[in-house]
Formats: C-alpha cells, sequence, structure tokens
C-alpha cells in the first residue's frame, strides 16, 4: 500500500547514528517503477564514491562498484521497488557479493513478489496505523501539539477525521497539514462532511484524503501543484527552479507590489510543502520531491492540460496527447521544455539556434551546467524573461539587461570571457535588490603569462546591492581588490569566501563589514602579512560579529598582527599555512573551537585561551583547561626527524593523561615507538593506535626494554591498526599478551612479517585484520598443539587478503572454535582454511576467493551447527567442496562461482534442508548455471 511510511520508516534507519556506526558505507537509490539497472547502479556507485560516473556500460559500473564494496560492510535501500524481473535483479546484486558479512541490503516495495523474490528473509509488512498512532501524527501536522488538550472543541470531529484516513500516515499528515492555522470548527466539519470521501479510490485511483487536502487549497496554490505533474516520478527538484517555472507560466499572482514574483512563489512553495505536497529529499536537504501518492493526485487534477513525455510507454504514445495540453514537458534525466519554458541544462550547447528569437511566449530558459560559453547577447525578446544563467554564460548585453530576472542566488562563472568591463556594467547588478548570494568566479585555468590587467575594472563594475548577505569570490586574477569591497557597502553581509585570487598580496579591509559572522579566506598565494589593513584602519570595532574565521592554503603566509580583539568569534581554523611564524591574536573571550593543521613553524600558546576551549593541533585534540591543554588524542604526522615517541613527550605538551587515540603517520626515521619507560606512562587512557607509513619502524617496543614496560603498559588499549610499515618484524609479546581489553588488530602492507603471532593469540582479541602482506606465510605458529583446544582464544572475525605466501592460518591446522567469519581472498599458495573443524565450532560464514591452489573445505564440516553460509569464488584447483561431500544441515547459502575444476555438487545437496539460496556460476558444462531461490 503506498503512503503507510515504507520509505520513512527506511529513512530513519538510514540516517539512525547507531546504524551509521556499524557499517563502513551507505547508500540510497530509487528505482522506481521504469526499472534502469545502469540508473541505479550509478546512484549507488556515486554514493559510495566522488569519481565521476559517465559511464552507461552496465559491466564497466559493475566493476567499479565491486572495488568500491570489495570487504567493505555497506548498508543499501533500494526504496520503491516494481520489478518482478528475477533475472535483473540477479543481475543487479551481482557486486555487493563481494561485501563483508554483515552487509545489509534493504528494499522497500508494494508487491509482495517483489520482497519474495529479492529478500532472503521474511519480508516485514508494515500494517495500517493505530487511531491513536495516526491522531498523532494528525494533531502534531494540524495543531503542533501531541494533542487536543489546547482545543477540547476539535478533538471529537478531529477523531473522525482520522477514522476516515483508515490507518494511512500520508493521509493523516497531508490532512493535518490542510487544518493547520484553522482553528475554527465548521471548517473542521466542512473537511469531515465533504462528498469527496464518497468518491471510491477504485474509481479515481486517488485516496480521498488526499484529494480532499486538494480541493481545500486556495485557487492560486491550486494551479502551481497541478502544474508540478510535469515533473516525473522520483524526480528531485529546487525550490527555487519551481517557483521560476511558476513564474514563467504566469501561476504568482502578484498583488499590492510590495513583494518580488520570488518571494511571492516561494511563499506558495512553503505553504505547499507545509501542507505535506512536497516532501524533503533524504539525499540533499535542499531538494524535494512529491509522494508517488501525491504525483498521481497532481496528475489527475490536471487533466489533459500537462502532458509529461518520460518514459518508454509514453514515448510510443507521442500522437495520442490531447489538444487541450497547455504544458508538455521531456525529461530524460533532468531536461525539459515547455511552450514557455526552455531548460537546456546540462547540455554541450555551443551556440544557441536564431529560430530562439520566434519564441514570443518565453518566460524562462537555464541554461545552466553547460560546459561550453554560450553568448545570449544576440537573444532579442519582447518580455521580461527569467534566466538561469549558473555557469558559463556573458553578460548579456545593456539593452537587454533589464529583461533579465536575477533570482535570489546568482552565480556568474568563467568571467574571463568578458573582456570589455562596460559589458559587467550593463549587468547592472547593484540595481538587482532582490539579490542575496552571489558567485563571481574566474576559471582556475588560465595561462599566467595572460594578461589580467582588466579583472579590476570588470570586478569594479559587479558591484552588487547593498542588501547582498552572502558573496563569494574565486580565481580573481587581479593584484587588489575593488574599492566596493568595504563595511558601509555591505550592511547585511554575513558571509564572505575569497578564493584562489592568487596575485592580490594584501586582503581587503573587511573587518569593517558591521555583520560579517563567517569569513573563509584561500590560496592566497602572495599574501605575506595580515595586518591593518585586514580589520580595516581606523576601524573603532573590526570584526564585531564575526563567529567563524578559516585561513587555508596561505603558502607564504608569516607573520599575522593582531589589531583588535574578535569579541564573537567561536571557530578558528589555519590550515596549510606553512611559514605563518609571529602570533596569534590573544583576544578570543568567546572562543570553542581552534584548528591548526599544517603549520609547521607556528608556535601556538594557549595562555590566553578561554577556560573550556576544544583544542585540534596537527589533528591532535583536546580542551584548554585553566591555561593547560588536556588531550583527548594525539597525532604526529610527516614528522621526518622523529626517530622515537619519547623525544615527543619531553616537550611543552602536558595533559597527556586523557589521550585515548594516538595517530602516528609518515614519521620517516621513526625506528620504534618506544624505547625506555618515558613515553608509556603518560597515556594511561590509550584505546587506539594507529601507525601508518613508517618505512622504517621495526618494532613498537625496543627489545631491550620489552620486559621493564610491561608494567607500564595503557591497559585500556582497545585497538591496533598498522598500515605501510615495510620494516616491521614483529610485534612485542608485551603488547600483544599483558593488554587485558586487546579487541581489534588490523595490519595492511607490513611487507617484513612473516607471522602474526608466535605461541598464542593475545587473550581478548575479537577481530583480526591482516591485508595485502606479500610475505606473511602463517598467521599463528602456536607452541601447544593444544592451544585451541583450552578455549584460550575469543576470536570472532578472521580476514586475510592478498598475502601471496601465505600457506596455513596455523601450524596446528585448527582454527578457535569462537571464529565466527571467515573471509580469504587472494591468498595464491594457501591449499585449505585448516585440516580439521569441529562439532563446537560457532563458524557461520566462509568466504574464500581468488586463491589459484585452494583443493577443498576441511573435514569435519558437516558437523557444524551455526554454518549458514558458504562463498566461494575463482578457486580453479578446487575439485570437491569437502570431503565425502557432506554439508551441514544449517547451511542457507551457498555460492560457488569459477571454479572450473569442480567434477560435481556434493551428493547430499538434496538433503540441506535449510538451504534457500543455491548459485553455481561459470564452473564445468556439466552444471549449467544453478539458481535456487
Amino acid at each position: 500500500m503506498g503512503g503507510i511510511g515504507k520509505t520513512t520508516l527506511a529513512q530513519l534507519v538510514y540516517n539512525d547514528a547507531k546504524v551509521n556506526s556499524y557499517f563502513d558505507m551507505k547508500a540510497w537509490a530509487c528505482v522506481s517503477e521504469e526499472f534502469d539497472g545502469v540508473k541505479v547502479t550509478k546512484t549507488i556507485l556515486k554514493s559510495f564514491s566522488s569519481d565521476n560516473c559517465d559511464d552507461n556500460d552496465l559491466n564497466l559500473l559493475q566493476v567499479k562498484l565491486k572495488e568500491k564494496l570489495y570487504a567493505k560492510k555497506f548498508l543499501v535501500i533500494l526504496d520503491d521497488v516494481w520489478n518482478e524481473n528475477y533475472n535483473d535483479w540477479t543481475i543487479l546484486r551481482a557486486p555487493f557479493e563481494v561485501g563483508a558479512p554483515g552487509s545489509r541490503i534493504v528494499i522497500t516495495t508494494r508487491n509482495e513478489s517483489v520482497s519474495s523474490m529479492m529478500g532472503t528473509i521474511p519480508t516485514y509488512a508494515l500494517k495500517e496505523l493505530s487511531d491513536d498512532a495516526c491522531l498523532s501524527i494528525f494533531t502534531r501536522n494540524a495543531l503542533g501539539t501531541k494533542d487536543f488538550n489546547a482545543h477540547p472543541d476539535l478533538k471529537d470531529i478531529g477523531e473522525e477525521i482520522v477514522n476516515k484516513c483508515k490507518g494511512l500516515p500520508l493521509a493523516a499528515k497531508t490532512l493535518g497539514g490542510l487544518l493547520r492555522t484553522k482553528l475554527d470548527r465548521s471548517e473542521w466539519e466542512d473537511v469531515l462532511n465533504s462528498k469527496i470521501w464518497e468518491i471510491p479510490e477504485e474509481r479515481s485511483g486517488i485516496v480521498p484524503a488526499l484529494m480532499l487536502s486538494y480541493y481545500h487549497l486556495p485557487s492560486h496554490l491550486k494551479r502551481c501543484f497541478a502544474y508540478c505533474s510535469i515533473l516525473p516520478k522520483d524526480y528531485e527538484f529546487e525550490e527555487q527552479q519551481l517557483v521560476l517555472l511558476w513564474m514563467a507560466e504566469g501561476l504568482i499572482q502578484l498583488k499590492d507590489g510590495r513583494k518580488s514574483p520570488e518571494d511571492l512563489g516561494s511563499e506558495y512553495f512553503r505553504n505547499l510543502l507545509s501542507r505535506s505536497f512536497f516532501q524533503q529529499s533524504s539525499k540533499d536537504k535542499s531538494r524535494f520531491l512529491m509522494h508517488d501518492l501525491i504525483n498521481d493526485l497532481a496528475q489527475w487534477v490536471a487533466g489533459d492540460i500537462c502532458f509529461r513525455m518520460g518514459d518508454k510507454l509514453e514515448v510510443n504514445n507521442i500522437g495520442k496527447f490531447s489538444k487541450q495540453v497547455r504544458h508538455f514537458s521531456y525529461l530524460g534525466g533532468r531536461y525539459d521544455a515547455t511552450k514557455r519554458v526552455l531548460s537546456l541544462s546540462g547540455y554541450c550547447i555551443t551556440e544557441l539556434p536564431d529560430s530562439i528569437v520566434d519564441l514570443k511566449h518565453l518566460r524562462y530558459i537555464d541554461l545552466s551546467l553547460q560546459l561550453t560559453n554560450i553568448d545570449i547577447r544576440e537573444l532579442c525578446l519582447s518580455k521580461e524573461i527569467a534566466f538561469k544563467v549558473w555557469e558559463s554564460c556573458q553578460i548579456a548585453p545593456p539593452q537587454y539587461s533589464k529583461r533579465i530576472f536575477i533570482g535570489r542566488n546568482a552565480s556568474t562563472t568563467r568571467l574571463e570571457n568578458v573582456t570589455v568591463p562596460r559589458d559587467a556594467r550593463d549587468a547592472n547588478l547593484i540595481g538587482k535588490p532582490g539579490l542575496n548570494e552571489l558567485l563571481l568566479e574566474w576559471s582556475s585555468k588560465i595561462d599566467e603569462s595572460q594578461d589580467r590587467t582588466n579583472e579590476l575594472d570588470v570586478l569594479n563594475m559587479l558591484q552588487p546591492p547593498k542588501a547582498l548577505k552572502k558573496l563569494t569570490i574565486r580565481c580573481y586574477g587581479g593584484t587588489r581588490f575593488p574599492t566596493w569591497l568595504r563595511g558601509p557597502s555591505f550592511p547585511n553581509m554575513v558571509l564572505l569566501r575569497i578564493e584562489n585570487c592568487k596575485k592580490c598580496a594584501s586582503l581587503p579591509p573587511v573587518g569593517q563589514l558591521p555583520s560579517l559572522k563567517v569569513l573563509f579566506i584561500k590560496g592566497m598565494a602572495r599574501v605575506n602579512n595580515v595586518g591593518p589593513e585586514f580589520y580595516g584602519e581606523g576601524c573603532s570595532q573590526p570584526f564585531r560579529s564575526l563567529e567563524t574565521l578559516c585561513f587555508e592554503n596561505m603558502q607564504e603566509w608569516e607573520s599575522w598582527t593582531p589589531y583588535g580583539e574578535f569579541p564573537c568569534l567561536r571557530q578558528l581554523s589555519i590550515t596549510s599555512c606553512p611559514k605563518l611564524l609571529g602570533k596569534l591574536p590573544n583576544q578570543l573571550p568567546s572562543l570553542e573551537n581552534f584548528v591548526i593543521n599544517g603549520c609547521g613553524q607556528l608556535v601556538v600558546s594557549v595562555s590566553s585561551f578561554p577556560m573550556l576551549c576544544n583544542i585540534e593541533i596537527e589533528k591532535s585534540k583536546g580542551i584548554v583547561q585553566g591555561g593547560k591543554v588536556e588531550l583527548s588524542s594525539l597525532n604526529f604526522t610527516f614528522l621526518s626527524t622523529m626517530s622515537e615517541f619519547t623525544c615527543q613527550m619531553e616537550g611543552p605538551i602536558q595533559g597527556l593523561e586523557k589521550v585515548e587515540d594516538l595517530t602516528i603517520d609518515h614519521c620517516e626515521e621513526l625506528v620504534s615507538l618506544w624505547s625506555n619507560d618515558v613515553g608509556l606512562q603518560h597515556l594511561r587512557a590509550l584505546r587506539v593506535l594507529k601507525i601508518s607509513t613508517c618505512p622504517k619502524l621495526m618494532s613498537l617496543v625496543a627489545e631491550e626494554v620489552e620486559e621493564q614496560l610491561q608494567l607500564g603498559l595503557p591497559s585500556t588499549l582497545r585497538e591496533i591498526e598498522i598500515i605501510n610499515c615495510n620494516a616491521l618484524v614483529s610485534l612485542p609479546k608485551a603488547m600483544m599478551y599483558n593488554i587485558t581489553c586487546l579487541e581489534r588488530i588490523s595490519i595492511d602492507r607490513c611487507d617484513s612479517l612473516t607471522s602474526f603471532a608466535i605461541g598464542q593469540l593475545p587473550p581478548t582479541l575479537k577481530r583480526l585484520k591482516i591485508d595485502r602482506c606479500k610475505n606473511m606465510i602463517i598467521l599463528l605458529d602456536e607452541e601447544d598443539v593444544n592451544y585451541f583446544c583450552s578455549n584460550k582464544s575469543l576470536l570472532e572475525y578472521l580476514e586475510a587478503i592478498e598475502c601471496p605466501s601465505l600457506k596455513s592460518l596455523t601450524s596446528s591446522g585448527e582454527l578457535p572454535a569462537t571464529l565466527k567469519q571467515l573471509h580469504i581472498s587472494s591468498c595464491q599458495n594457501l591449499e585449505s582454511i585448516a585440516k580439521r573443524l569441529h562439532d563446537n565450532s560457532s563458524l557461520e560464514r566462509i568466504s574464500v576467493s581468488d586463491c589459484d591452489n585452494f583443493k577443498s573445505l576441511p573435514m569435519g564440516i558437516h558437523t557444524l551447527s551455526f554454518l549458514d553460509e558458504i562463498h566461494i569464488w575463482n578457486c580453479p584447483s578446487l575439485v570437491t567442496l569437502s570431503d565425502g561431500g557432506l554439508l551441514p544441515t544449517s547451511l542457507r547459502m551457498l555460492w560457488i562461482f569459477g571454479c572450473e575444476d569442480m567434477q560435481a555438487l556434493p551428493k547430499c545437496i538434496h538433503n540441506l534442508t535449510s538451504l534457500q539460496e543455491l548459485n553455481i556460476w561459470e564452473c564445468p558444462v556439466g552444471f549449467g548455471q544453478v539458481h535456487l531461490s
């Protein structure tokens, strides 16, 4: 059933903090009625990576997705699935099989056969809400409260209205929005007694409660909502985008002229949003969409006036739409065209055709996201047009500038194409009082030898209106800033970004901006000093409202000469300013967060900081307490001279007793972490130790002091991660066996290690990951052959990936009885995971892939009571699954892929009463492709 809350419930799960902490990565994809495997795969891939996904080849996309998911625990939500084709689903899910145990795919669907086909666990079917739950939703949306205590006279009629919603939360929410701010009992009675309730849903296809909500809209909102029928289902749009479309169609009714068309359109939009006709996107809070049932309602009320062509069915019927059509749209992804609206967003267009002047009714043209410059100076139109020119358009000539509507947010890029400053003046930005946000940007790829002297004149001519609130100037090539960028000109400006203006040797006097709250300065390559010119000479109260100040990538900045205080500054960040010396401002009474990173020569004095202030220096985090820093995490990065950890502890840093996280990264001379007992005695609360890219590190603890360090070890240590330390030859016994809390160890690219442990595993260890250690021969060389029989290990998860020399996991051939998950991949010399498994084993999942010499599963596997899944991929030497052909009856899932020497299925395959999934691909011809679900 639609509108019952499936997507809402999935969103709550998807955004839950506890759920997020469980997964390495997550993605949300709306599948919708017309299944498109390429589109869905692209959406998921984009969620996992910022890389461009222009490929339309499903195979290539799936290879990329498989690389991203490999050995990662992921959560994927597939929302609104309709497709019942099992083959489509099998192809779509193939990349997900390489994920780590614990990964989850959640689908929402109205069709029970879809859930049966896709699911591996029983479907969770949502039921209609109880009357009390529906009433709670209704009252929250209608009255803004959880009950009727403040309006007892409306309770009885409210309960009757809710009863008519039949447990549908979308109906209760929409009707609540309809009655919001209406407290007259007669208006509630009109809703209750409406004849619309009597129209059977089977006849109209629309839920009566939703029809009623539309019926009670004001006429101007009815027209705007009906126009939304041109938008496809699941199409996400921005508020301004829709408002401009309404304006172009003449749907905004100006009353007394006190509000601009855009402000009035925004009021319309917010009104429909408050009534639940629109809902916020779960992926991007700045975008919105319509629920499928609301979209159906829009099409129903629009009738033949609007026609949307967006799927194969409609393409086939292109000649059959009504003569009454006034609004026509084609959205092949995100592009649309109507009689009054022309959107060319995203097309690679170099020029507009001459025939565009014949579009006498055109009111809106969208040229955003163009890859090439478009000259609009020849576009001669008779009436005012709303232009969306976010990218790559030249400024209009003076005879047309008054006809171009610029919304509250404007973005003018590739300003290097404006060669005549007069054209910039004719844009008349200062005469656009409704402009709130402005981006002025030149290309970052301009040849440095190019003459850029005219850019100051161009920027001078682009003076915004006084009401401007947010301004970004990016990649400007002039040597100084325009005269208009100072305090008196912009009393309302709250945010200013100045980025990559590499030829300016000084900053503008922005301290004079009275309302400025957020200031970002980035990539100012020639700025050497920040002083009075930045504050505004003669300004009695510079930066009186500033709350956030960030400097980034100022490669030549050497000194900061304080000139007055920052009374309201709460966040100060200085990043990648390697030459900065001198002093920082010492009058920061409101400072709450202070970040210094990549400023190797800067000495920070915290004596004047507020009593409680969070501090992060080179990724080390702590808090200022009475003029001293108490650190909670400590990070040493790119310290090329550091040879011992202790030398860093003898300086002025205090408060190490509370450090929980220690990170050491790119310390090229570090040989051992501790070579005496000085460093460890300060780290009593240490929980996480991470070491990365220390090429000379041979041991965490020097051998000569290991015994005396045993009493000084941090007993709280829970996790150790070591990455890319090729000289590391062993892990210290003192740290491995005397720490009572150690649960997780991960070792990656440590090529000198030939074994992980000798004698025994750390007694409390639960998770062990060994990745890409090319000389690792054995994980555990037990001294006692009965070690695992004595149940001394707590290991639950074991992973070994890309260890080509690995011959066996343990010298005894036994595995811990506590082990639940075993994941082996790309270990070419490994022939078996164990000699024998015992009936007390807790194994639940075995995954072996890309192991050329892997021959069979161990003896005794059929005795396991908890084994749920077996996955074997690309093991060409595998002849038989197990000795005797027996498998445990608990097995629920069996996947075999690319095992070319495997001769036959296990004899017991028909006795596996719990088996729900059997997939065998690319095995000998005799098998074919077997699918059981």
